[in-house]
C-alpha cells in the first residue's frame, strides 16, 4: 500500500498542475481577446481615417445623401463593386498593420434603413455564437458627404480558434510538458508495479530455493551420521550404500545450483553455445529411456514417436537435451499420480518440432504467455515446488538455437509444449 503513495501524490500534483494550467490558459485567452479587440477597433479607426482621405469614396458617399423627394435606392445601385473592393483592401491593410490576419467578412450599413451598401449582407447575431461582430460608426468627411449614419461591421469566424492559435506558443509547450509528466507518471507506476512483482517473485524464489536445498542438505547430514556409525561398527556394505545416497543427494543440490548459475550466465551473454550439426532424434533417444523408467515407477506411461523425416540440426546437444528434460520434468511434476506423457517430433516448413504433452491440470490462457518468464509460476500449483526457472531456461535455449517455444493448453485438458528448432540447412552459418 505504501509503495503506491508516491504515485498517488504524483497523480494529485499532476491534476493540480493541469487545473492551474487550464486557469492560466483561460486567463491568457481572455487577455488575448481584449488585445485582439483593441487591435480590431484600432484597425477600424484606421479604415475611417483612410476612407476620409479617399476622394473616390467621398464621391460615392455624396450619392447616398438622402433627398426628401427621392427614397434611398437599392444598395447595389448606389455603391458599385469597386467600392467594396477598395474598402476590403483598406481593411486588409489596416488589420495587417495591427498584426491581424484572418478571412474578411464585413458590411457597410446605413444605420437608419439597415441596408448593407457595401460588402456582404449584414446578418448580425443570426450567424451564431461562433461569430464575433465588431462595429464602428464612420465619422468625418464620409459622414458629412452622405448626410447619413454609416456603420462598418466586421465579423470574425471561429474567434476562439483564432485566439487559441495566437496562444500556441503557450498552449503547445504546456500540453507537451503535461504529456511528458503523464508519461513519466505512467512509467513510474509501471516500474513500481514491476518492483512489487519482482519482490514477490524474489521471496517465492528464496522460499523455494531454501526448500529445495534444505531437503538434500538434511539428507546428507543424516546419511553422514549413519555412514560414520557404519564405519565405526565395521559394516562396509551399509557404508557403500550410504555413500551412494550421499552422492545422489549431493548431485541434486549441485544440479539446483548449476541451473540457477547457468541460466544467469546464458542471459548475461557470458556463455557461448557450442553449435554442431547433429541428429536430434539420437539426442532424444538418449533421454527417453531414463524418463520411461522413472514414469513407469509411478505407474505411468511415456509414448515416444519420433516421426520427423528430417532431424539434422545445429545444436548444443547438452543444452538442448537439458531443455527437453525440463519439459519432461514439468510434465511429470504437474501430471500427478500416474503421469501419461507423450513426446513426438514432426517437420513443419524448414524446422523440426519437438512436442511434449501431458494430461495435467492445464494452464489458463491469461498465464500462458507468462510461464516462460523468469521466476514466474502459474497460480494454483503451490504443492509442486520449483524455482520458476525451467521454462524460462527452455525459452532461452530455444532462442539461442534461433528457434522458439510455444504452449497449447486448456484448464483441465493438459498441456502441449512445442519446441521449434530450424533444420541444419536453415541454421547453417548462424552464430550464437
Amino acid at each position: 500500500m505504501h509503495s503506491y503513495l508516491p504515485a498517488a501524490f504524483a497523480v494529485v500534483a499532476l491534476l493540480g498542475l493541469a487545473i492551474v494550467q487550464y486557469q492560466l490558459l483561460h486567463s491568457g485567452i481572455q487577455l488575448e481577446r481584449q488585445r485582439f479587440e483593441q487591435k480590431v477597433y484600432a484597425a477600424l479607426q484606421e479604415v475611417e481615417q483612410e476612407a476620409n482621405h479617399r476622394s473616390n469614396l467621398r464621391r460615392q458617399a455624396r450619392r447616398l445623401r438622402l433627398q426628401d423627394s427621392q427614397p434611398l435606392a437599392m444598395p447595389e445601385q448606389m455603391l458599385p463593386q469597386r467600392v467594396t473592393d477598395t474598402l476590403a483592401a483598406i481593411l486588409t491593410e489596416s488589420l495587417a498593420h495591427q498584426g491581424l490576419h484572418f478571412p474578411l467578412h464585413f458590411s457597410l450599413v446605413e444605420d437608419f434603413l439597415g441596408h448593407a451598401i457595401a460588402g456582404e449582407p449584414f446578418q448580425g447575431a443570426a450567424r451564431g455564437k461562433q461569430w464575433a461582430t465588431y462595429s464602428h460608426r464612420m465619422r468625418g468627411l464620409i459622414q458629412q458627404e452622405c448626410g447619413c449614419n454609416l456603420v462598418l461591421h466586421l465579423q470574425v469566424e471561429q474567434l476562439f480558434g483564432l485566439l487559441r492559435k495566437r496562444l500556441n506558443y503557450l498552449l503547445l509547450p504546456s500540453i507537451g510538458f503535461l504529456l511528458i509528466l503523464l508519461a513519466s507518471l505512467f512509467y513510474l507506476a509501471r516500474t513500481l508495479n514491476r518492483q512489487r512483482q519482482l519482490a514477490r517473485v524474489r521471496n517465492d524464489l528464496i522460499n523455494n530455493l531454501a526448500h529445495e536445498l534444505k531437503t538434500p542438505t538434511f539428507s546428507i547430514s543424516l546419511l553422514s551420521k549413519l555412514l560414520r556409525q557404519s564405519i565405526e561398527t565395521g559394516q562396509p556394505e551399509k557404508s557403500g550404500a550410504y555413500l551412494n545416497l550421499i552422492e545422489r543427494e549431493n548431485g541434486h543440490t549441485k544440479g539446483h545450483i548449476e541451473k540457477v548459475l547457468e541460466l544467469a550466465s546464458l542471459e548475461n551473454g557470458r556463455y557461448q553455445l557450442a553449435l554442431r550439426e547433429g541428429r536430434l532424434h539420437l539426442a532424444l533417444e538418449s533421454i527417453v529411456p531414463q524418463y520411461r523408467l522413472r514414469i513407469g515407477e509411478q505407474n505411468g506411461s511415456l509414448d515416444c514417436r519420433l516421426e520427423a523425416s528430417e532431424d539434422a540440426v545445429l545444436m548444443d546437444e547438452a543444452h538442448l537435451c537439458n531443455a527437453v528434460r525440463n519439459l519432461l520434468d514439468n510434465a511429470v511434476k504437474y501430471s500427478g499420480g500416474s503421469p501419461v506423457i507423450g513426446i513426438c517430433t514432426e517437420n513443419r516448413g524448414h524446422a523440426i518440432l519437438v512436442s511434449v504433452t501431458d494430461q495435467g491440470p492445464g494452464i489458463a490462457p491469461e498465464h500462458q504467455k507468462k510461464v516462460f518468464s523468469k521466476f514466474y509460476r502459474a497460480p494454483g500449483n503451490s504443492a509442486v515446488k520449483g524455482f520458476g526457472l525451467g521454462l524460462n531456461y527452455v525459452a532461452v535455449i530455444a532462442r539461442a538455437h534461433h528457434g522458439k517455444v510455444s504452449l497449447e493448453s486448456s484448464p483441465g485438458k493438459g498441456s502441449r509444449f512445442i519446441l521449434e528448432i530450424p533444420l541444419a540447412g536453415r541454421n547453417r552459418g548462424q552464430t550464437t
